[in-house]
């Protein structure tokens, strides 16, 4: 079988079905499977193996114990709470503890007659309930859209219904979720397989690195090529004024036919020099600190009606650095998704004639917030260029001269970014000009995001500190669960 590299999102976690050998992705059952890949991915990367006879036993049940003690792995619990109001838990049991911890939590509860029924098979609905709780996922208002949803238990329905929008729980092909059913072993590994980075290797490699004066400070990203992401946050100051981005592009997906040559011209080690006109220091992960907040979120992504659905984990290091890690539920359908994108035939014209390295916006492109549009001026007939070259005054200049906030737009619950046809980017390389409008909407805002363009404009703070205001600000609404991320190509 073919060795895969495998992130994980979850090497604190060690399942606890009575797993006595090494992680060996050869087990004399699974062959034929229906979780076969994924029981292999798992066990390939170390999480759980099988029994001492070769067997992986995948339609065997796991008790709520177990699943205590998967769920308190995972999320890092210590403190644990009292389980000597339920009359069936042993206080001296192996996993006892573990009940306690997700007791303490809130994530594990009796029933009515007193019960935690530690050794019976968990139910699929039970499970979802847990993994809402213990990912504190925005259940509020939800409800399943299964075939079967009267059979789901009333009063846990929408935390079922936020497990089924985040795609780590689905149904069956008949439009059922069975919540009643026992979750087995095989199933478990599906649910850990929608938290791996399951990839042959990396498109890019970003690395944003700082001296703060008495080190070398380096945040960085990793696009792989099953359309993962994984970000690397420091928990450490800088010196804003100047930046060093490093990013090694060892290919870009995609079938670019006749365009292959300048395609291939990106690929490689590009280096440069970031000055942001800012002075001071600023805590790297504060730059971002709002999209932290969650342990887990789910991202909708839809691409002229392809579809995709990315889960976001994040994990605070022992060293109070934070590593982020999205992925794709299905590889097939996010490849699917950004095809549009990615069609440089059909969105992109290239002029290989080098006319100096600037950004040109085409007149028409804006951006809204609330009821705030940043668009070009009324009396500004021009498309804005940015020379790179330029100084950032001269930068901030141009752009002021040609854009403004414009108030009083029809108020939605998005973000939309719409970039006009003729958008350049001129390189080394030549100039590539977008063909095409894109249109990009972001929903599930909550709050008070309104308003957020103009205290940007007013404050004092300069261009760097814009660009955290603005991110902060619109992380400020983000519900902590579910974005939906709308992408149109005209």
């Amino acid at each position: 079988m073919k060795s895969k590299k495998i992130i994980s999102l979850l090497l604190c976690l060690v399942l606890v079905l009575t797993l006595t050998v090494p992680a060996l992705a050869d087990f004399k059952d699974t062959k034929g499977h229906w979780a076969e890949h994924q029981i292999d991915i798992v066990a390939e990367a170390g999480i759980v193996g099988g029994f001492s006879d070769g067997s992986f036993r995948p339609d065997d049940g796991i008790t709520r114990e177990q699943f205590a003690k998967v769920v308190a792995k995972f999320m890092g619990y210590t403190e644990m709470g009292d389980v000597s109001i339920y009359s069936d838990v042993n206080p001296n049991g192996i996993l006892t503890p573990y009940v306690a911890m997700c007791v303490k939590q809130g994530v594990l509860g009796g029933f009515f007659d007193g019960t935690m029924r530690p050794k019976a098979f968990i139910t699929r609905e039970q499970a979802a309930a847990m993994l809402c709780r213990a990912f504190k996922l925005q259940s509020d208002g939800l409800s399943t859209t299964f075939a079967d949803k009267q059979l789901i238990t009333g009063k846990i329905d929408h935390e079922v219904a936020a497990l089924e929008l985040t795609g780590l729980i689905t149904g069956y092909s008949d439009g059922t979720f069975r919540p009643r059913a026992m979750l087995t072993r095989g199933m478990m590994m599906v649910i850990i397989s929608r938290l791996l980075v399951d990839a042959d290797g990396n498109f890019v490699t970003a690395e944003l690195t700082n001296n703060n004066g008495t080190e070398t400070v380096s945040t960085t990203a990793v696009a792989y090529n099953d359309y993962s992401l994984e970000l690397s946050i420091p928990d450490k100051s800088v010196n804003v004024a100047l930046f060093k981005i490093k990013a090694n592009i060892e290919e870009l997906p995609g079938n670019y036919g006749a365009f292959s040559g300048i395609v291939s011209s990106l690929l490689g080690t590009i280096e440069e020099d970031i000055e942001t006109g800012a002075e001071g220091m600023y805590s790297v992960k504060e730059f971002a600190y709002n999209a932290f907040r969650f342990n887990f979120g789910t991202i909708h992504m839809n691409v002229n009606g392809l579809k995709c659905i990315y889960n976001m984990y994040t994990k605070l290091q022992s060293d109070g650095s934070v590593s982020v890690l999205a992925t794709p539920t299905s590889s097939a359908a996010a490849e699917a998704a950004y095809a549009p994108i990615l069609n440089i035939k059909d969105n992109v014209s290239v002029n290989l004639f080098k006319t100096g390295d600037a950004f040109t916006l085409a007149n028409g492109s804006y951006f809204q917030i609330g009821t705030e549009k940043l668009c070009f001026n009324s009396g500004y007939s021009g498309n804005l260029v940015l020379n790179f070259s330029a100084s950032s005054d001269e930068l901030t200049a141009a752009a002021k001269a040609a854009l403004g906030i414009q108030k009083g737009q029809i108020e939605t619950n998005q973000v939309t970014l719409f970039i006009k046809a003729g958008t350049s980017v001129a390189t080394s390389d030549g100039t590539f000009t977008l063909k095409k409008d894109v249109t990009v909407t972001l929903d599930g805002l909550i709050g008070e995001y309104d308003g957020t363009l103009s205290e940007i404009e007013k404050g004092e703070n300069p261009g760097l500190y814009k660009i955290v205001e603005l991110f902060n600000g619109l992380l400020d609404a983000y519900s902590g669960s579910v974005l939906y991320l709308n992408v149109k190509i005209a």
